[in-house]
């Protein structure tokens, strides 16, 4: 049985520690590609509260994860594409 898996069908939910672990990249390039929209957005849990500080007034989640599940296809996706533009000769440059 995969680590995806499980009896009842749970799909876990990962943090960002753990995206980032998983795919070996720093928590800034992870944040730049979720601005950037490269890599699915979170759901966002629990509920919001002001941040202090120099923003203060705005609202930002207290919590947010991943499905392992999206996580999983996005990098199948990923390497999906990589393959195909490494085999499509119309992709190579002349």
């Amino acid at each position: 049985m995969s680590e995806s898996s499980s009896p009842n069908g749970f799909d876990p939910l990962w943090d960002r520690k753990r995206i980032c672990d998983h795919l070996s990249i720093s928590t800034a390039t992870f944040e730049r590609w979720l601005a950037a929209k490269r890599f699915p957005q979170p759901i966002p849990l629990g509920t919001t509260v002001p941040t202090k500080g120099r923003r203060k007034g705005r609202v930002t989640p207290t919590c947010r994860r991943w499905r392992q599940s999206v996580v999983e296809t996005w990098l199948r996706d990923q390497e999906t594409t990589a393959a195909v533009s490494l085999t499509d000769p119309s992709s190579a440059a002349e």
